[in-house]
């Protein structure tokens, strides 16, 4: 069965908060109809998977988020900050790529906790370990609650 939502779950595991998107990805494996990628940046190919979805969901640690905390919000063309993410393929660029294979595209959400450090070798900071139980938290309402109700501006900072 084709997955309804896509989790791409960004980061590199060797570089302290930055793995939180492939820590993420190990409390993910129970849940139903869903895909997910880790990886350690957004690539132009998943565009292509992402087209086939109703949403994507953006795990990713963040420089523009208070260390430690947790945001959560729908992206719409021209909402997101390249600064953000960190990555030069940013999801504004993701979004426009979507649109060349799909109509209508999926709902496209950032789940984004605030980094403390980046550093090599390092292991997630206290901070941001304290709120992986969150992160998972927000991603199995994301799928499992109607998301009509959330909009472009929606923050959680739970």
């Amino acid at each position: 069965m084709k997955a309804s939502t896509l989790i791409l779950c960004i980061g590199n595991p060797l570089r302290g908060d930055d793995a939180l998107g492939w820590v993420v990805s190990s409390h993910l494996d129970h849940l139903s109809d869903v895909s997910v990628i880790r990886a350690h940046q957004i690539l132009p190919e998943h565009s292509l998977l992402a087209s086939t979805v109703k949403q994507v969901i953006l795990v990713d640690a963040s420089v523009a988020v208070a260390p430690g905390e947790l945001s959560v919000s729908r992206l719409e063309p021209g909402t997101s900050s390249h600064k953000a993410m960190g990555h030069e393929f940013n999801p504004d660029d993701f979004l426009a790529m979507i649109r060349l294979y799909s109509k209508q595209p999926p709902v496209l959400w950032q789940v984004s906790v605030g980094a403390v450090h980046f550093n090599l070798g390092q292991g997630l900071s206290e901070a941001v370990t304290q709120r992986l139980k969150d992160v998972v938290g927000q991603i199995q309402k994301l799928i499992t609650e109607e998301t009509e109700e959330w909009t472009n501006t929606h923050a959680c900072t739970c």
